[in-house]
């Protein structure tokens, strides 16, 4: 297992070597043969059911989940930088662009509708 992983308490009904898995694909950034590998499986066959598992799924999907929320910290830090210390313009507009749209405040979408047939248009003027 990779030094920067942090094992953390094992989740209920995982063992430790399940644990060491999930932590390995999604902490590693090894693929599924190399984690399997990693974290001691004695077949990759073996791990591949392991991963199948539930409790399994659920526990990746928790891992993932908080390195998302995160990285997220990150790259709303970084996209707020960028508008005050990218050079091009451009950039910061995008930048600013974006942190609006993510905050809810996306403009409205202008939609053209077309339609199709014959129109006539009688004027009487007298």
């Amino acid at each position: 297992m990779t030094d920067d992983i942090i094992i953390r308490n094992r989740p209920d009904g995982l063992t430790e070597m399940q644990t060491r898995l999930a932590e390995e694909i999604v902490l590693s950034g090894r693929n599924k043969t190399q984690a399997i590998k990693a974290a001691g499986y004695a077949s990759v066959t073996s791990g591949f059911k392991t991963l199948r598992l539930p409790h399994v799924k659920d526990y990746i999907r928790s891992l993932i989940n908080e390195h998302l929320q995160d990285s997220s910290i990150v790259a709303v830090r970084t996209i707020r930088d960028l508008i005050t210390d990218a050079r091009s313009d451009y950039v910061k507009l995008e930048a600013a662009k974006d942190i609006l749209d993510r905050a809810g405040f996306k403009p409205v979408e202008k939609h053209a509708h077309l339609h199709k047939g014959e129109v006539t248009i009688t004027i009487d003027l007298g």
